[in-house]
């Protein structure tokens, strides 16, 4: 909509472990979605910021984070991005991508709550966070938020000092009862299980 009010592509920071987010959005980019650019934001594991940088994909290990959905060190849609991008001149064009260290992610989560009202996740806060760090722009930016900050309030109650409000859909579900099966490793007991409970 606001692409046919003012004609400007809108470019995303999307929070990015895995890439699928990242590369859905280049996706519907080369489909014809008037998008500029799309930065992804990693936390500590940088690999696809190291790959940007040099032109060599080198996996690494995984490094634990407070965004920790994030924690990948070998995201297997690089494979899915190198062939949407085959001219790597392109790519850099089109592509950009940010560490942020949980240093930056505890801050942005303080000052999201303190400045805007605006309560975020640890994913969330690495957008935030690369959106401040590039700073005056002439991009139209959207960032990405990835998650409710209710399913990280153990990190994120005590940075804002207050309870972090559950939605009523989430408590709902959260109300529900656990449901497990054990079964041993065997393909008709999986598919059994899998086919729910006989009538």
């Amino acid at each position: 909509m606001r692409f046919r009010k003012t004609g400007a592509p809108i470019s995303f920071i999307i929070p990015s472990g895995n890439l699928g987010n990242g590369v859905a959005a280049l996706w519907t980019k080369k489909m014809g979605l008037p998008i500029q650019q799309v930065h992804f934001a990693h936390n500590a594991n940088h690999a696809v910021v190291d790959y940007l940088n040099s032109g060599d994909y080198e996996p690494s290990d995984t490094i634990s984070t407070l965004a920790n959905a994030m924690d990948v060190g070998a995201p297997s849609n690089v494979e899915r991005l190198k062939a949407l991008y085959p001219d790597f001149s392109l790519l850099k064009r089109d592509v950009a991508a940010t560490s942020v260290n949980d240093a930056s992610i505890q801050n942005a989560i303080r000052k999201s709550e303190k400045h805007w009202g605006q309560i975020i996740c640890p994913h969330t806060a690495t957008a935030a966070t690369v959106r401040e760090q590039i700073g005056e722009s002439t991009n139209e930016w959207v960032l990405v938020s990835t998650a409710h900050p209710a399913k990280f309030e153990t990190i994120v109650e005590p940075l804002i000092g207050k309870p972090v409000e559950v939605p009523a859909p989430l408590k709902a579900i959260l109300l529900n009862p656990s449901q497990s099966q054990n079964i041993s490793p065997n393909l008709l007991e999986l598919l059994d299980a899998l086919s729910g409970p006989k009538v």
